[in-house]
């Protein structure tokens, strides 16, 4: 009786062993497909796609192929359109639609950039003369050393860091883009990590915009595009992720890159390789500014204000100066803004200080551009 007991036992310990064991299907089985639908060949893809995961026990797909700017597709997309509904269709896969990206806002932004999310710029110094205001910086922003030619003990003097001194990171005063010398990087692939970097603490002024740019040379670098240049905060926060698609080789190129300061007075300029494998790289010319209405937003939610620094007066747009805009809205830091123009009969006085506080786009990472989710005209 024991025995039989103890069989007993075992054999409902085995059944709920297996019943717990047993993996539970979920109702929703998707997989993540994204194509322009520009040309066929995305529809041999889709189709392959389709047929392996309908195989698989997939059941959906979830399709981001711009569905949320329907007026500006060609006729060729639309019927491109109609062969993945069918495709879908026959093997029994659902489409889910992305139709409203707003972190890729780029198709939002396709019917108005000034839906973009916008940047706070506090009181910017313009300085009116001869009939227009022009920015002036009174940012403490500077880089020392900018020209990597001065050292201490093998290390550049200026800056917090540039890792391992004389085994990955050289000064070279035989290639350089200007001056006596650069900062050369190599051998850095035998480290656990791959970093090759050199980095600054730079003081700002709060609540501003400023424009990074610096000289860059690489040679068979691996793995291609592992150059970046990012800006942090001191207590870590990444105000500008960045990637300035540099190739494995190529010859000295400028890097041009933007941030806002949000609210802080110091920021950590990052530049270098992150897993870096071989090859080599050389920096020069790392320089900062700060810029004055470049990228700026113009709808209800970004006011332009114009006071002046010393009577307070908040000056009126198309009476006081011409409408402010930048023609060349791209979100990018490769073009200038433009004077305030002062219009006739005005109150804007010659020689006067102004601040200006305005709004501007920003693009990260690879050109990506968010979407102002608070701005009404969005929806």
């Amino acid at each position: 009786m024991a025995k039989i007991t103890r069989r007993l036992e075992i054999a409902l310990l085995v059944i709920l062993l297996g019943s717990l064991c047993q993996a539970k299907v979920l109702p929703h089985r998707w997989v993540y497909v994204s194509r322009s639908l520009n040309r066929e060949g995305d529809i041999v893809d889709i189709k392959g796609i389709v047929k392996t995961a309908a195989e698989s026990g997939l059941n959906g797909m979830v399709l981001s192929a711009g569905l949320d700017r329907l007026e500006s597709q060609s006729q060729g997309y639309f019927a491109r359109l109609e062969q993945v509904r069918r495709i879908c269709k026959q093997n029994s896969v659902e489409i889910i639609p992305i139709i409203f990206s707003v972190g890729y806002g780029g198709s939002i932004l396709a019917h108005d950039k000034n839906l973009a999310a916008g940047m706070f710029v506090r009181d910017a110094l313009y300085v009116a003369e001869n009939g227009r205001a022009n920015f002036v910086p009174d940012s403490p922003a500077i880089i020392a050393n900018s020209g990597f030619e001065k050292y201490e003990g093998g290390r550049l003097t200026g800056y917090r860091f540039h890792d391992r001194p004389g085994e990955v990171s050289f000064m070279d005063n035989k290639v350089y883009r200007s001056g006596r010398a650069s900062l050369r990087f190599e051998n850095f692939g035998r480290y656990e990590h791959g970093h090759a970097r050199v980095m600054q603490e730079v003081e700002v002024q709060p609540q501003r915009c400023y424009r990074l740019t610096c000289m860059v040379r690489t040679e068979s670098l691996e793995p291609e595009g592992c150059f970046r240049v990012t800006v942090l905060t001191p207590d870590g926060r990444s105000l500008a992720p960045w990637d300035p698609k540099v190739p494995s080789s190529a010859d000295w190129r400028q890097v041009v890159m933007g941030f806002n300061s949000l609210n802080y007075d110091k920021v950590r300029i990052y530049l270098g390789a992150w897993g870096g494998v071989s090859g080599k790289f050389w920096v020069d010319d790392l320089n900062i500014e700060e810029v004055g209405l470049l990228n700026v937003l113009r709808r209800p939610g970004t006011p332009v204000r114009v006071r002046g620094e010393q009577t307070g007066i908040v000056y009126t747009e198309d009476r006081d100066f011409a409408a402010i805009a930048d023609p060349k809205l791209n979100f990018r830091f490769d073009h200038n803004s433009s004077a305030i123009q002062m219009l006739p009969g005005g109150r804007i006085s010659s020689g006067e200080r102004l601040r200006v506080s305005y709004y501007h786009g920003m693009a990260i990472n690879r050109v990506q551009v968010s979407a102002c989710m608070s701005e009404p005209e969005l929806y």
